[in-house]
């Protein structure tokens, strides 16, 4: 439910759609508001009987159709023909920059129009869906012909490569971007969201349908997938890459196969484990009496340079439980950016 857009699922059956329009009356009765029937439109399965959806089209004076309307700008079936369903962001983007293409505009307008507009147009619907590959490359080829001044279809050299335009521009780039890698980032937000808020309700939603017994991490694809759900695993690769254990008591961590070092680049202990296999917890590297870290110990097992930087991590005297941060920014929040 959305404003005034309202979607309802039920059972395909004369009761079931019955029961809805006894809901709908009350509903008008109380609160003086209308059903516009002339916007309502039916939508069935291909298992249900052709006399039965005639008979609830019936009862509710509504169209059936055949495919479902967009809902908030984005489709709500999305089977096996997904350029088709993603293709009107093309579209979009394309008729955009075409209205721009007979204008007299500087380098910095153009950046500005590919930034602000046509590289931010299909930021919501890649906030849901991963979007086709091929339609990301057809996105991107798009804006660079706009951006090296390509009108009607004449064809302009591209001096630098597009994954060089992407790069940061204190790297010499433009600090495009690459719509693949912003797709995944923000499908991982979504999976942050998911691992980081077990109260919220799309959590509760996709833990009963997709991980009840496991957490968000641990989830695989599974059988009968939507989308959206595929959508989240594509992305969770990129979470686990990111993200890294912040240790309180040290006891959910372990030692040689999780992400715990304050670094972001070698966030995993490469110190030879050969001669430390009964030491395998981080749990066992702490004094918890005293809330310190067990000084000599590290120095024995690790590398000097791991060993300073694990002592360097401060530790709580309330041994808190260990938590999940994002390794890359100072406050371990997960940023898109």
């Amino acid at each position: 439910m959305f404003a005034d857009d309202c979607i309802i699922f039920g059972e395909a059956s004369v009761r079931e759609g019955n029961r809805v329009l006894k809901v709908l009356d009350d509903y008008e009765r109380e609160l003086g508001q209308k059903l516009n029937r002339e916007k309502t439109s039916l939508f069935f399965s291909k298992n249900t009987g052709r006399e039965i959806q005639e008979e609830i089209k019936d009862s509710f004076g509504a169209q059936i159709i055949n495919k479902h309307e967009k809902y908030l700008g984005l489709p709500t079936l999305v089977g096996r023909g997904k350029r088709k369903a993603f293709n009107r962001i093309k579209d979009q983007v394309g008729r955009k920059i075409a209205g721009w293409k007979g204008k007299l505009l500087s380098n910095a307008g153009r950046e500005i129009l590919i930034k602000a507009v046509a590289q931010a147009t299909a930021t919501y619907t890649m906030s849901c869906f991963k979007l086709p590959d091929s339609l990301c490359r057809e996105l991107n080829a798009l804006v660079s012909q706009f951006w090296w001044g390509q009108k009607e279809k004449e064809r302009k050299m591209a001096w630098i490569s597009w994954e060089k335009m992407c790069m940061p521009k204190s790297e010499g780039g433009m600090g495009f971007k690459d719509l693949k890698a912003f797709n995944l980032a923000l499908l991982a937000k979504q999976g942050w969201r998911l691992n980081q808020d077990p109260d919220s309700l799309i959590h509760r939603v996709f833990k009963a349908k997709y991980f009840s017994k496991c957490t968000f991490m641990e989830a695989q694809v599974g059988k009968k997938p939507s989308y959206v759900w595929r959508s989240l695993m594509a992305a969770k690769e990129t979470i686990e890459v990111g993200s890294r254990w912040l240790i309180g008591n040290g006891r959910k961590v372990n030692i040689w196969r999780d992400r715990w070092l304050p670094v972001p680049d070698a966030p995993k202990v490469c110190s030879p484990q050969s001669h430390n296999t009964e030491v395998v917890w981080v749990a066992q590297l702490i004094d918890h009496e005293v809330g310190m870290w067990k000084s000599e110990m590290i120095r024995e097992v690790f590398l000097p340079h791991e060993a300073d930087i694990i002592l360097s991590i401060p530790l709580s005297t309330q041994m808190l439980e260990d938590s999940k941060v994002w390794a890359w920014s100072k406050n371990g929040l997960f940023t898109v950016r």
